[in-house]
């Protein structure tokens, strides 16, 4: 009974070690598949913030040059000023005779502000820059694409850290 007795606990931490070996290994695959999965994450939202950056410029590179687009732009960066005072809205010189012909437009989002609308050579196609006493708002396309770029580059950093 003695020696059946030492066989069963004997057998017991057999399996018992067993048990902890295979454990452990799966332990460490489990890690590995975290961390590849991580590496893989990271990778494809790299390559997200890519392509989304990329679809947004031939997007919007397809539409800049309608009428359409050009207004709108312009009369969201208006929307987003505060200040009563007078503004000069710049504009590309190829936008200028379209958004001329809208005057009434912007005169209705302006309200009773005093503005002129000019051309100038550091906007392009689609874009203006709005500039009161109190500074210069950017509503060029190739600003809010940078800076929508970066807001995805900072929100991959951060969550990469945050990992």
């Amino acid at each position: 009974e003695q020696g059946l007795e030492l066989g069963r606990a004997q057998g017991i931490r057999e399996v018992a070690e067993r048990a902890q070996s295979g454990l452990g290994a799966l332990a460490k695959v489990a890690t590995a598949a975290e961390e590849a999965f991580a590496l893989e994450s990271a990778q494809l939202a790299d390559a997200c913030t890519e392509i989304v950056a990329e679809a947004f410029v031939k997007l919007a590179g397809r539409r800049l040059g309608t009428r359409k687009a050009a207004v709108s732009v312009v009369l969201q960066v208006l929307k987003r000023i505060k200040d009563g005072r007078e503004l000069t809205i710049k504009v590309s010189a190829a936008d200028l005779p379209m958004l001329q012909s809208q005057e009434s437009d912007i005169a209705r989002v302006l309200g009773t502000r005093r503005w002129t609308l000019m051309a100038d050579a550091r906007v392009s196609l689609g874009g203006c820059l709005v500039e009161s006493v109190l500074g210069t708002l950017d509503g060029r396309l190739e600003v809010q694409l940078r800076e929508l770029f970066e807001t995805l580059r900072a929100a991959r950093v951060s969550r990469l850290e945050v990992e």
